[in-house]
C-alpha cells in the first residue's frame, strides 16, 4: 500500500490506520538523522508506534538510555562570585591581622566608614519629618507611641516609638 496515495485521498470516516500512517509520514523526517545513521525505516516506525509511545508514557520496565545533561557549567557564575567573596574575606582578615596599635584600628574604622559612605552615595538633603503621634500605649517602664512621619516629602512611614518612662533626661528611643 502506498502511503502517499492514502494521504491524498479524502477520508469519509476517520480511519485510525490512516491517521497512524499520516503521523509516521510526518514524524519520520524528524528522525532522519537516526535513519541515516543505520536505523531502518521499519525500526524507526516501530519507535514511533502508538504502542511504544504509550509504553514510554506509562513508565515501561524496559531500560532506557540515560542522557547526559548538556549543561556542563551549571554553577560557573555562582562559583565565580563565591570566589570573589572568599578573596575579599582573606584580604580583610589579613588587614585585621596587621592592626597593631589603637591608631591603626582607628584608621581602619575611618577607612571602612569612608568606603561604606562611598558605596551608598551622598546623604539626601534633610527635609521636615512632619511627625504626628496617632496613639499611645503605656507599659511598665516605657510607653509605645504610634507615629507617622515622612521619610521623604510625600512618603509617609508608620512606626512604633518605644520611650523609657522611668528615667530623667535625654535618652535614646527605639523605633520599631
Amino acid at each position: 500500500m502506498n502511503h502517499a496515495d492514502n494521504l491524498s485521498k479524502p477520508a469519509t470516516t476517520p480511519d485510525p490506520q490512516s491517521r497512524r500512517h499520516a503521523l509516521k509520514a510526518m514524524l519520520l523526517p524528524a528522525v532522519g538523522v537516526p535513519i541515516a545513521g543505520g536505523i531502518s525505516p521499519d525500526a524507526a516506525a516501530t519507535l514511533l508506534s502508538p504502542a511504544t509511545v504509550w509504553q514510554e508514557a506509562a513508565g515501561s520496565k524496559k531500560a532506557t538510555p540515560q542522557h547526559v545533561p548538556l549543561n556542563r557549567f551549571p554553577r560557573m557564575v555562582q562559583e565565580f562570585y563565591v570566589q570573589q567573596v572568599r578573596d575579599a574575606e582573606h584580604k580583610n582578615l589579613a588587614a585585621l591581622d596587621a592592626l597593631a596599635t589603637k591608631g591603626d584600628a582607628e584608621a581602619y574604622v575611618r577607612l571602612v566608614r569612608d568606603r561604606i559612605q562611598e558605596s551608598f552615595g551622598p546623604f539626601p538633603e534633610r527635609t521636615p519629618l512632619n511627625a504626628r503621634v496617632t496613639g499611645t500605649t503605656e507599659r511598665d517602664g516605657y510607653r509605645i507611641e504610634n507615629v507617622i512621619f515622612e521619610s521623604r516629602p510625600g512618603f509617609p512611614v508608620t512606626a512604633n516609638l518605644y520611650v523609657p518612662t522611668n528615667r530623667e533626661g535625654r535618652m535614646p528611643g527605639v523605633v520599631g
